[in-house]
């Protein structure tokens, strides 16, 4: 019985962040696997300020909004992954563009944790979880990762 309860719960948040998701996105956004020139799109639409950090073979293009956190990763001019922190999932069609579609499709309900979300595919990497008091995930395309980096760094 709490199985089931557990299931429900999960995917009420799940199609509640999705629907939120949908009905915010505009097609003029930056999305994950775009140039690095928009992520001042994105920093526009969040309302927020932005913070580059150089690392050794990429930066972190840093957005802080009012409702948290996102980091853009950016090697040889595109963005290869995104992560998250905040009081709410962001805009997942604005950071995911083309790649939204991937992302529903491989999200699914993992039996016995209605908190933690973990996937991983040859396209894709998303890791969610859902916090007492917000959310937390990323998102990487492993094939635009540069050689040497860490995943574990992606976050």
């Amino acid at each position: 019985m709490e199985t089931v309860r557990n299931k429900r719960l999960w995917w009420a948040a799940a199609s509640a962040c999705m629907v939120l998701g949908l009905t915010q996105a505009t097609a003029s956004r930056a999305a994950l696997g775009d140039e690095s020139a928009s992520v001042e799109r994105d920093r526009a639409a969040m309302k927020g300020t932005l913070k580059v950090t150089p690392q050794l073979t990429y930066e972190v293009h840093e957005i802080t909004a009012p409702t948290g956190h996102v980091r853009e990763y950016v090697a040889s001019g595109h963005v290869f992954a995104v992560a998250w922190d905040g009081h709410a999932n962001p805009d997942l069609n604005q950071l995911l563009g083309t790649h939204v579609d991937n992302f529903h499709a491989l999200v699914k309900p993992q039996p016995g944790n209605h908190h933690v979300v973990s996937v991983q595919s040859d396209g894709m990497i998303i890791s969610l979880r859902k916090l007492p008091r917000g959310m937390e995930g990323h998102v990487v395309i492993p094939a635009l990762v540069p050689s040497g980096v860490s995943l574990a760094a992606l976050r």
